[in-house]
């Protein structure tokens, strides 16, 4: 039985921007944001999308409160959230932890 050890060093090339996103060709893109479609307030952070109606994003409150066009129902909407995840900050951590597993 031949036995192949690939060492892979993902967490190096991958970085950490609040709000960036990686363009098509592998660039980060600027920051984009969003603000609610019916009060206009900034809802970049926290959002709701619309899967029925392309570029339509309402806020928290406006889709809590039912604020949005009456052709459209709570479930025709999915909860964008860009905050950053948590555990981010102990990728090296982890990383140590694996490759002292593997060997």
């Amino acid at each position: 039985m031949l036995k192949m050890m690939i060492n892979i060093d993902v967490g190096s090339q991958i970085s950490q921007d609040d709000n960036a996103s990686v363009g098509v060709d592998g660039g980060v893109t600027e920051p984009r944001q969003y603000n609610c479609d019916t009060c206009g307030v900034d809802c970049t952070r926290v959002r709701y999308h619309s899967l029925k109606t392309p570029n339509v994003e309402l806020c928290s409150n406006c889709y809590l409160e039912g604020r949005y066009p009456t052709t459209m129902y709570s479930g025709d909407f999915l909860k964008m959230d860009d905050t950053p995840f948590k555990h981010a900050q102990d990728d090296d951590k982890h990383r140590r932890r694996l490759a002292n597993f593997s060997r």
